[in-house]
């Protein structure tokens, strides 16, 4: 059977109480599934994971969250970025994904974080 076919926020639940480090692990399986992404399940583990502040997220981690929340849903993008505040990701995909996708207030948002830095 296919373990992923569970739905990723409970399988997430179940890493964190069960397995907590080997989040890692866990991530990278649902990223590459035999020949094909499961994007959409990597990013709802992702979620659970990180927006419940069951685990602290890398800044590659986090990053990849934030692009596939631009991607998934691009209406909380803005409002996440702000909730993160100083948090460590890469702005540069970050900016570039919200610019393709038309998420303005986000890009707008990034601008003015890059002029703030000194």
């Amino acid at each position: 059977g296919d373990l992923f076919a569970v739905d990723p926020t409970r399988l997430a639940r179940f890493v964190f109480r069960h397995l907590p480090n080997d989040k890692e692990d866990i991530i990278r399986l649902l990223v590459t599934r035999g020949d094909h992404t499961d994007a959409k399940a990597q990013y709802l583990f992702m979620g659970e994971m990180f927006t419940t502040g069951r685990a602290d997220p890398t800044r590659d981690e986090l990053t990849e969250y934030i692009l596939l929340k631009c991607q998934f849903d691009p209406d909380t993008v803005y409002d996440y970025l702000v909730d993160l505040g100083s948090a460590d990701y890469e702005m540069s995909p970050v900016l570039d994904c919200c610019r393709e996708l038309g998420i303005t207030k986000a890009c707008i948002y990034l601008y003015e974080k890059a002029l703030m830095i000194p």
